[in-house]
């Protein structure tokens, strides 16, 4: 390796030499000779390229490169591809183009008909051979003679020219047409056993398990983890040598291989992508240089990947009330320990937490405190910085939905999640989950590009695709939501604004040309002057270029102070916990022209994904991640339900760990009691009223509760046997110590995520 970076430091030398000469770009350089001799004529020419862009060519190509691999020594190899559903058809292809070739070649091979012919005959003296063997085994022990001759005739090898069909398989796979390496340890019967063992306790598709006994394997994140586990050992050990993968292989995974391909173009292809992909070929200790190869790519983009620069890595970690939230939630719950206060503390001292950003240590020290502030308005913690419960349970478990997870908090408190799941179990569960669809993982619609009227006379599909408006009360509470979210940062933005006014300086720059306003001459005592003075609005936070239109420190909404706050003070629209309502009266530049794509809601009333394909327009790839994304929320969500209904069974005090794993302790009894009891006990109609407040007294006074579960648990051989997620068989259990309205929105919750997780399972790899 040393010889090879001093021999391309060299070659650099003298290529930068012969570059710099001034005939370098004349076609009879030095340069440009040894480029014309090396460049292979085939490279970039236009019929090469566009060989491949049919399917069928595309496929049957590739088996062809893998046989050239084979036959060279260049297995085994890893085949990249940025899309899961187009990694499964590549392996498919491969696998159906195999099975044709074996099938011809079986037709017409004199050498495949003898064999068969002869195995045949074997076979049809099975029972003879069976009967000369016991006939054998009576006189082997009447026979005498010394122990050494007994053990010799036990380890008798048949030498009959039939001995060689024994372990002939005319059904199994001919190595001809396999990329098997049966040199290694592992055998046929063991690979016999894995594959029944994934077919009895996964959903493994069968054309996956059938590409195994051809070495050809797939890999990524939606396949069933015991089949991924399986094609990892056989790719290190080497029986299984062709691995269609996505970028999951790139990172974090020891499978080194002798060659990598690129399998047609992705825009997920970028230079950090190829370096990445690209640094798994080769195997340290076995392969001297390893091989990449580009394989149904335009020649120019390959250039273009393999030249460009990596891009510059930018961190973004932007300090939000959730994340305020586990940062005063680790110093409560651990006491104030010194690790923890050390821990907050490094974090906040570091000069900005977003690379690239302008956001300043003191700005986010405000957007701490204000955030806060936040979080007590929300009663998500008391003015101690203690958990309020259950509303830190909601917050705290959805840490990676926000806003989705305060605003739901809002939906909760005002009791209008208790109301909607009052209703008989199918209602409540389809109102819940268009509630759960308009605020979580959402997708848009651009309405330039959709025409309702059309799609509704056209729509041939059972999907709806625009997401339907929410009740008036929804979007009340959840405009009062986002009133709460401006009134707190418009407080932010102001008082940074007045205290921090010398550092900032005067706002007199254009945004987009960055030239600097002056001052004008004008005399102090004009009409004019006096005139404007003695109509103008106050404004401290405003950008005065805004200001000039007769705006102050009012906002509407979060969109427009994000926008049109003054220079030198950092919101972000994105960080501010505000919700989008995309209401047809809606003011927010931007939720007038699109819609709420309504693909999670389809699918849960029909479970198909061609229709969230054709008439949602969802990417086939991304389907899997975003449904996916919305099982692991209202997972959270469950989780917080069920955690707050075990806090009365085991007592306030004791510590709980949330689904991230981080540590969610409550805070003693008397602490929650005391802020609670400030709260109206008549308050019927809310969350924080009846239903609210049943559920935080029986937890209050229930430490004595018995501990009944739940759910009755499912022995390990029955989790096995259902693919392990199958909740049909969940029995529910009411705890006695929870109220029934309460129970009622833990029953409807537990029911649309086992509806949910069904039709998605149905359609996992």
């Amino acid at each position: 390796q040393a010889d090879v970076i001093r021999y391309e430091e060299k070659l650099k030398e003298v290529l930068t030499e012969w570059l710099q000469e001034q005939d370098a770009h004349e076609p009879s350089s030095k340069i440009r000779r040894v480029v014309q001799a090396l460049t292979d004529d085939e490279v970039g020419a236009e019929e090469s390229e566009r060989a491949l862009e049919s399917k069928e060519a595309f496929s049957g190509n590739l088996v062809n490169l893998l046989a050239d691999l084979n036959a060279n020594g260049d297995l085994p190899a890893l085949l990249f591809h940025f899309d899961r559903y187009s990694v499964e058809e590549i392996a498919r292809s491969i696998l159906e183009r195999l099975k044709k070739d074996e099938q011809e070649w079986r037709k017409h091979s004199p050498e495949w008909e003898k064999k068969v012919k002869g195995w045949r005959d074997w076979h049809a003296g099975a029972k003879g051979r069976e009967k000369a063997a016991q006939r054998a085994e009576l006189k082997k022990d009447k026979a005498e003679g010394d122990k050494m001759e007994r053990l010799q005739n036990a380890a008798a090898v048949d030498t009959s020219p039939f001995a060689i069909y024994a372990n002939f398989d005319p059904d199994a796979p001919s190595e001809e047409f396999s990329f098997i390496n049966w040199g290694t340890r592992y055998s046929a019967n063991e690979l016999d056993e894995d594959i029944k063992h994934l077919e009895r306790y996964s959903t493994t598709p069968r054309f996956l398990l059938e590409g195994l006994r051809r070495g050809i394997a797939v890999h990524h994140s939606g396949l069933p983890k015991g089949y991924r586990v399986l094609v990892e050992s056989l790719f290190r050990i080497g029986f299984c040598r062709v691995v269609v993968s996505t970028e999951d292989l790139a990172l974090g995974v020891n499978m080194p291989a002798k060659a990598s391909v690129f399998c047609g173009d992705s825009p997920a292809l970028n230079a950090l992508m190829y370096r990445q992909c690209a640094g798994r070929a080769g195997r340290r200790g076995f392969d001297l240089l390893g091989k990449v190869i580009f394989y149904g790519i335009p020649n120019e983009r390959v250039k273009q990947v393999v030249l460009s620069r990596l891009p510059a890595l930018r961190g973004n970690y932007p300090l939000t009330p959730t994340l305020s939230l586990r940062l005063v939630s680790l110093l409560v719950d651990s006491g104030h320990a010194p690790s923890a206060r050390d821990a907050v503390s490094d974090l906040l001292k570091i000069d900005k937490l977003t690379v690239g950003s302008d956001i300043t240590r003191d700005q986010t020290l405000y957007n701490l405190r204000f955030s806060v502030e936040y979080l007590i308005r929300a009663q998500v913690m008391d003015s101690n910085g203690a958990p309020l419960h259950p509303w830190f349970n909601l917050a705290s478990f959805l840490y990676n939905n926000e806003p989705a997870n305060l605003a739901l908090l809002a939906l909760f408190r005002e009791g209008y999640i208790h109301k909607i799941c009052n209703d008989n179990l199918i209602d409540a569960k389809r109102n819940l989950m268009q509630v759960l669809s308009f605020l979580f993982c959402r997708q848009y619609i651009s309405r330039a590009n959709f025409d309702k009227e059309a799609f509704a006379v056209n729509n041939r599909t059972p999907s709806k695709v625009i997401l339907p408006d929410l009740e008036p009360a929804a979007y009340e509470i959840i405009r009062r939501h986002n009133e709460d979210v401006l009134n707190v940062f418009t407080e932010l933005a102001v008082m940074y604004a007045i205290q921090h006014g010398d550092e900032l300086g005067p706002d007199n720059e254009l945004p987009l040309s960055g030239h600097a306003v002056e001052a004008t001459l004008t005399p102090f005592n004009s009409t004019f002057l006096q005139s404007l003075k003695k109509t103008r609005l106050s404004s401290r936070s405003r950008s005065p270029f805004v200001a000039m239109s007769g705006h102050g420190d009012v906002y509407r909404n979060v969109d427009e102070l994000s926008r049109t706050v003054r220079r030198g003070v950092q919101l972000t629209k994105h960080v501010l916990p505000a919700i989008e309502l995309f209401k047809a009266e809606t003011t927010n530049v931007g939720e007038g022209q699109r819609y709420i794509n309504a693909y999670l809601w389809d699918f849960y009333m029909h479970g198909q994904d061609k229709p969230i394909v054709e008439a949602n327009g969802i990417q086939k790839s991304q389907i899997w991640y975003l449904l996916y994304d919305f099982s692991m929320a209202i997972d959270a969500m469950i989780t917080a339900i069920k955690d707050l209904m075990h806090k009365g069974q085991r007592g306030i005090d004791d510590d709980m760990t949330s689904v991230a794993g981080d540590s969610v302790a409550g805070v003693s009894t008397a602490a929650v009691q005391e802020d609670w009891a400030a709260e109206p006990l008549d308050a019927e109609d809310k969350l924080g009223g009846a239903a609210g407040l049943d559920a935080r007294a029986a937890v209050l006074n229930s430490t004595s509760a018995s501990n009944v579960p739940l759910e009755k648990e499912r022995s390990d051989e029955a989790e096995a046997l259902s693919g392990g997620g199958a909740a049909s068989d969940v029995e529910l259990i009411k705890p006695e110590h929870v109220s029934a309205r309460d129970w009622r929105v833990y029953e409807v919750f537990w029911h649309l995520q086992k509806d949910f997780n069904e039709k998605f399972k149905a359609m996992w790899a």
